[in-house]
């Protein structure tokens, strides 16, 4: 994975500038192993987000420990998430989406990427959002 920005996303809710997350994610062809001339690398010809989904343990946290301390609280988005990816390929190749978080917790981004000889693998990265929790005492 590339990585995400901000640093530590908040949920949309809490999110003061609705910055949302930009996710990068980065894919290398194999080595060849071949004495073909050109790129020492395979190229890859498909780069493509399968989903974005909110991780089972979240879902956990927020229909129990965060419902006990919040009540009312609830999953708020509705998943797979399908961002519009932003994607260049070639022997390095580079996958780039946004996606605005309503729930706290890690996102599991799922990419599949295949390369010019149909070899295919897909992987699963973790996206956080942040829940800003705060006590007020005097």
């Amino acid at each position: 994975m590339g990585g995400y920005i901000p640093p530590y996303p908040l949920v949309l809710g809490q999110d003061p500038d609705k910055l949302g997350v930009d996710v990068t994610i980065t894919a290398q062809g194999g080595a060849k192993t071949n004495s073909c001339p050109g790129d020492s690398r395979g190229t890859i010809t498909t780069f493509q987000l399968d989903e974005v989904t909110l991780s089972p343990e979240a879902i956990a946290r927020i229909q129990g420990e965060l419902q006990k301390a919040y009540p009312g609280a609830h999953v708020l988005g509705s998943y797979p998430l399908h961002p519009a990816p932003s994607i260049s390929l070639g022997s390095n190749a580079t996958l780039r989406f946004h996606f605005d978080p309503q729930d706290p917790g890690a996102y599991n981004v799922l990419v599949t990427v295949t390369q010019h000889d149909g070899q295919t693998a897909s992987q699963t990265f973790q996206v956080p959002a942040h829940l800003l929790e705060a006590t007020i005492s005097w």
